[in-house]
C-alpha cells in the first residue's frame, strides 16, 4: 500500500492547483463551494464534492461496477476527478449523511449529502468490499428541484432503495477512505471497496434490470393481443345483418334458414 500512499499524495499536492480550473462556483445558502474546511487541501475536496456542472454527454464515460472497484488511485488507475462516469447497478443503501466541512456542517436534510451504496447483485451487500459510493450534494438537489424533480432524501430512497438505477456523475477520490477500502487497504475496518465515488450524482433514473438500455419509466407498453379474425358467418352478419341459424333440425343438421334475431336462431327455432 506505500506506493498508493505516495501517489495519493502526490495526487493531493496537485489537486489545490487543478480546482483553479473549474468554472465559477457560487455560494448556496451563504455555503461557499470550499465549505468551512480550513485546510487548502480539503477546501480543494469540497470544491469537487460540490460541482454543479452538468457532464457533456458525450464525453460520460460507460463503466462497470466492477471497473470502478478495480479503479487504482489518481495517478495510476484509469479515473482522474475530470471524469463523468455512467454506471448502472443495484441500489443497497440510500441514508442522509452527517453533518460535514463540505456543507458548512449543516444540520437541515435538504443542506446535507445523500450516501448511496451500489453493488453489482443483490447479495453483494454480505461482502462490503463490493460496496460503492455515490453521493446526491444539496447543490443537486436544488438544481433537480428547479427541474421539477424531487431528490429529497424521504424521496431518493423510496424511490432508489432496492431497485437497479443507471447514475450519472463525476468521479472523485477520497483519500480519507484509504484504510477503509478494500482495494487499497488490507485493514481491519473495511467497509466499502473503492475510495473512489460518485461524488456529485447528476443523474439517476430506474431501469428494469442489470442489463436494461432504457429506463424503467419508459419502457415502451406491451402490444396488446391479436385480435381474432372473424369468422365467415360473423362477417356475413356485418354486411347482411344476417347470420344462419344456430339451431339443429331432428335431423341433426344445421338450419338453413337466415335471421337477423340477435339470439342466432331463426322464426322456427326461436
Amino acid at each position: 500500500m506505500t506506493s498508493y500512499r505516495h501517489t495519493t499524495r502526490l495526487f493531493f499536492g496537485l489537486l489545490v492547483v487543478f480546482v483553479t480550473t473549474l468554472g465559477a462556483q457560487n455560494a448556496v445558502n451563504d455555503c461557499p463551494p470550499q465549505g468551512t474546511a480550513k485546510r487548502a487541501n480539503i477546501q480543494a475536496l469540497n470544491r469537487l464534492k460540490n460541482r454543479d456542472a452538468i457532464p457533456d454527454p458525450s464525453k460520460i464515460k460507460r463503466v462497470s461496477l466492477s471497473q470502478l472497484l478495480s479503479a487504482e488511485p489518481p495517478g495510476v488507475g484509469p479515473f482522474t476527478t475530470n471524469d463523468a462516469v455512467e454506471v448502472t447497478a443495484y441500489i443497497h443503501d440510500v441514508r442522509l449523511a452527517g453533518p460535514e466541512s463540505c456543507n458548512c456542517m449543516s444540520s437541515d436534510h435538504w443542506r446535507r449529502d445523500t450516501h448511496i451504496e451500489i453493488v453489482a447483485k443483490p447479495m453483494d451487500p454480505i461482502d462490503k468490499s463490493k460496496l460503492f459510493v455515490c453521493e446526491v450534494t444539496p447543490r443537486f438537489r436544488d438544481i433537480m428541484q428547479r427541474r421539477g424533480i424531487d431528490w429529497s432524501q424521504r424521496t431518493l430512497r423510496d424511490r432508489f432503495l432496492g431497485r437497479w438505477a443507471r447514475i450519472t456523475g463525476w468521479m472523485f477520490y477520497d483519500e480519507n477512505h484509504d484504510d477503509e477500502s478494500a482495494n487499497t487497504s488490507d485493514g481491519k475496518h473495511i467497509w466499502r471497496g473503492s475510495a473512489w465515488e460518485i461524488h456529485p450524482i447528476t443523474d439517476m433514473v430506474v431501469v428494469n434490470g442489470p442489463n436494461a438500455a432504457i429506463p424503467e419509466t419508459d419502457i415502451a407498453p406491451s402490444k396488446p393481443p391479436t385480435q381474432q379474425q372473424p369468422t365467415p358467418a360473423q362477417e356475413q352478419q356485418k354486411n347482411t345483418g344476417t347470420v344462419q341459424c344456430n339451431a339443429t333440425t331432428k335431423s341433426g343438421k344445421r338450419c338453413s334458414r337466415m335471421t337477423s334475431s340477435a339470439s342466432g336462431k331463426c322464426w322456427q327455432h326461436e
